[in-house]
């Protein structure tokens, strides 16, 4: 409910709905071995590389089948998105509440439709948590302190290359004839994501072992405590500094501005984040779902 609440009232992209599903899929595996769980990990990594796979070969070697995909590129779905972006580029920065929820309910239905191409990665990455859970790898942290660092590096080195793969083939792929490019850039977007994560983590732990990294988790790590409320509380920062009931600057920040945004904002919350968990065990959101969870609102 959170999650549907959330995309349609400020953010159409939202993840938490899809979490959500995840989250009871996962129940499935909860009595499996954990050979079990990284094997079915290790597949639903493997299905989008797989499919992209299948669809190109198909497509190579159909002619009539790539005729009629780039008719329906150029006829149906160009038009499409390009008449959609010019709507979106209207009413977000210029439209009331009502015309920005209307447009945003429009974007939700377009993204919840573009799920079932690429949930396999998040799923994928739900079973390694389990994996990491049952092995308790967590509660070995310190034992596995050298293998962490094998993981850290190997999966810096996977997940940066795989990025720079990724953008590369993404400039050269075309949307309307599909080439080895696209089957390029599918593949390593696959590899790079869940690497870059296993990077990211592994990372900050290391950074957690010496001295001026330990103060910087321990300023980030109440930003984690109350992770939801974060997270929505971008999206509220977003509305009001991009939508036409708030600054209207939708379309009009560059990549520089953005990112000077999205800086102050994470400091912002930061911030807020320490303050707040000094004063209270949960984060305003935590505390509806834990409560809504146990019935004992609603």
């Amino acid at each position: 409910m959170i999650g549907i609440f959330h995309a349609l009232l400020l953010w159409p992209g939202d993840f938490l709905v899809l979490y959500a599903i995840q989250g009871l899929l996962l129940l499935l595996f909860r009595k499996a071995q954990p050979k079990t769980i990284l094997i079915f990990s290790i597949i639903f990594f493997l299905i989008p590389i797989l499919l992209t796979l299948t669809f190109y070969l198909a497509v190579a070697n159909d002619a009539s089948l790539m005729s009629q995909l780039q008719n329906d590129f150029k006829n149906i779905i160009t038009p499409d998105l390009i008449q959609h972006n010019e709507k979106s580029y209207s009413i977000y920065p210029s439209g009331n509440f009502i015309d920005v929820f209307v447009m945003r309910m429009d974007d939700t239905l377009r993204f919840y439709q573009s799920l079932p191409f690429w949930w396999w990665n998040s799923f994928a990455m739900f079973l390694l948590g389990l994996y990491a859970g049952k092995k308790q790898y967590f509660q070995r942290i310190e034992e596995l302190k050298s293998k962490i660092k094998y993981i850290f590096y190997l999966s810096g080195i996977l997940g940066i290359t795989g990025n720079i793969v990724f953008v590369w083939a993404y400039f050269h792929q075309n949307l309307f004839v599909p080439n080895i490019y696209n089957v390029i850039n599918s593949i390593f977007h696959f590899i790079a994501v869940p690497t870059m994560t296993i990077f990211y983590i592994t990372g900050i732990y290391l950074l957690s072992k010496v001295r001026v990294g330990e103060v910087i988790v321990e300023l980030l790590a109440p930003m984690g405590k109350i992770a939801l409320t974060n997270y929505v509380m971008q999206s509220l920062f977003c509305n009001i500094l991009l939508f036409g009931f708030g600054f209207g600057l939708y379309g009009k920040i560059s990549p520089s501005e953005g990112l000077v945004f999205c800086i102050l904002i994470w400091l912002i919350q930061m911030l807020l984040s320490n303050w707040y968990v000094k004063r209270y065990s949960l984060g305003p959101l935590e505390y509806l779902w834990r409560k809504a969870a146990y019935k004992k609102i609603f």
